[in-house]
C-alpha cells in the first residue's frame, strides 16, 4: 500500500507540473486565491481513479470531492496544495495524500514535483524525504529559529496577529509564509523550518503533514493547545521541533 501511495502521488504531481505552464484557472470558489485549476482537476482524476480501481471499497475524501471521513479506510487528498502559487508558475506547490484507518492516520505523503521533494511517513516507522530518514530541528529558543505562519491577514485573524505583535514587542520573531501549507508542515519535519502556527485550512491540508511531523519527532497540537486529533473539522495546528519551543508557542497564543 505504501508503494501504491508513492506511485500515484508522483504520477499526479508530475502530470500537474507538466501542465503548469499552460494550466488555466477552471473556476474560483470563495476568493482570489481559492481557485481550482486544470492541474487540480487532472491530479485529482489521476489519484481518485487509481484508488477506485485498486481499492474500490475505500472512502475518498478530496478537496475537489467528498468531504467526510469514512469509518474504515479513507484516502485524504489535496490534489494541489498552493494552487495560487501553481497558477502563477511558481515551484512552491505540492500534492498531499494521506491514508487513515478508523480515523487514525496510517500513512501520509507530500510531494513537491518542481522541487523533487517526496516526504513520506508511515505510523511507527519514521518520516522520510526521498527515502532518506529525516528528523525535525532542535531549536528551543524562538529568537534563534525560523517559523512558518499565516499567509492571510484579515478580520478573522486579527486576534492571532495581535498575539504575535505583543510578543514581537519583547524580542525578534523570525517567520514567513510560502503559501503552501502541506510543504510548510513538511519543512518543519526535516528542519528547514523550526515551527509552524496555522489557523484555517481543512483536513486535507493537515492530515498527512501531521503524521509526517509526528514521525519526524515534532510536537504538535491544535491552535488551542489541545492534542491534535484527526477529524472532519480540524482547522489548525501548532508544531515545533522541540517540546520547549512547542510549549512556548502554546503559551504565547493563550
Amino acid at each position: 500500500m505504501d508503494e501504491f501511495l508513492k506511485k500515484i502521488i508522483v504520477q499526479a504531481g508530475d502530470a500537474a507540473l507538466e501542465l503548469q505552464v499552460k494550466a488555466k484557472v477552471a473556476y474560483a470558489k470563495k476568493h482570489a486565491t481559492d481557485i481550482v485549476t486544470e492541474g487540480d482537476l487532472l491530479a485529482n482524476k489521476i489519484i481518485t481513479e487509481a484508488i477506485k480501481e485498486k481499492y474500490p471499497e475505500h472512502v475518498i475524501l478530496s478537496e475537489e470531492g467528498e468531504h467526510k471521513l469514512g469509518e474504515e479506510y479513507t484516502w485524504i487528498i489535496d490534489p494541489i496544495d498552493g494552487t495560487f502559487n501553481y497558477s502563477k508558475g511558481t515551484p512552491l506547490f505540492c500534492v498531499i495524500i494521506g491514508l487513515a484507518y478508523k480515523k487514525e492516520m496510517l500513512m501520509g505523503a507530500v510531494y513537491a514535483p518542481a522541487l523533487n521533494e517526496l516526504y513520506f511517513a508511515e505510523k511507527g516507522k519514521g518520516a522520510f524525504l526521498n527515502d532518506q530518514k529525516i528528523h525535525c530541528g532542535d531549536v528551543t529558543d524562538i529568537t534563534l529559529g525560523f517559523g512558518n505562519a499565516m499567509t492571510l491577514i484579515g478580520p478573522t485573524r486579527m486576534e492571532l496577529l495581535e498575539k504575535f505583535v505583543k510578543e514581537a514587542k519583547q524580542h525578534n520573531i523570525w517567520m514567513g509564509s510560502i503559501g503552501v501549507l502541506g510543504l510548510s508542515l513538511a519543512w518543519v519535519a526535516d528542519g528547514k523550518r523550526d515551527w509552524i502556527i496555522s489557523q484555517g485550512g481543512s483536513i486535507w491540508d493537515y492530515a498527512a503533514g501531521a503524521l509526517i511531523l509526528t514521525e519526524a519527532g515534532a510536537k504538535i497540537s491544535d491552535i488551542n493547545g489541545n492534542p491534535w486529533v484527526l477529524s472532519d473539522g480540524i482547522d489548525s495546528i501548532i508544531a515545533a521541533g522541540t517540546t520547549e519551543l512547542h510549549e512556548y508557542l502554546k503559551k504565547m497564543l493563550k
